[in-house]
């Protein structure tokens, strides 16, 4: 017997079984869905189209004429007004984009900067080092020097943070 409270895997729906009853049905006659991540972006595309009709303003041969994934993410945008604000911004520059630059810069605005970690942290440090040494020839002695700072920054990080710890 399965838990009712245990976790379900995958992604959370996006409409009450209800909704997603009544929306198969409505598009069945004119459409032929194949799965859940259809439905759902076919719902995300059609919201966009809601909002951005509501507008008033002339949205008609652009959102009707142009590819579903643009439309789809920027239905996923949550708050209406936001939607709006980057719908006008992907409509003004959609001639000098790509589809897939489209949607990547409507996701980047959804989500917002992605979180820094450790790989991106050594990532910049990496680059940082290597350029300062190519700016000096690659010399051992420069080498040995780029060394020494990372050992002298990472003990000056690991006395300010056992500080900070401390005052806790």
């Amino acid at each position: 017997m399965e838990d009712s409270t245990k976790k379900r895997r995958g992604r959370p729906p996006v409409m009450s079984s209800k909704e997603r009853e009544l929306y198969e049905y409505c598009t069945s006659a004119i459409s032929d869905f194949k799965g859940e991540r259809a439905i759902q972006n076919e719902h995300y595309a059609n919201r966009t189209r809601a909002v951005l009709d509501d507008t008033g303003e002339d949205f008609g041969a652009i959102v009707y004429g142009r590819v579903q994934s643009i439309l789809t993410e920027l239905g996923r945008i949550r708050d209406d007004a936001r939607l709006l604000e980057v719908a006008r911004e992907v409509f003004t520059q959609l001639d000098s984009m790509r589809v897939r630059e489209a949607v990547a810069y409507v996701r980047a605005r959804r989500l917002g900067p992605p979180k820094p970690n450790r790989e991106t942290l050594e990532r910049a440090i990496s680059q940082c080092v290597y350029e300062w040494m190519a700016r000096y020839d690659h010399s051992s002695d420069t080498a040995v020097d780029a060394l020494d700072a990372l050992d002298s920054v990472r003990r000056d990080i690991r006395r300010e943070l056992l500080t900070a710890l401390e005052r806790r």
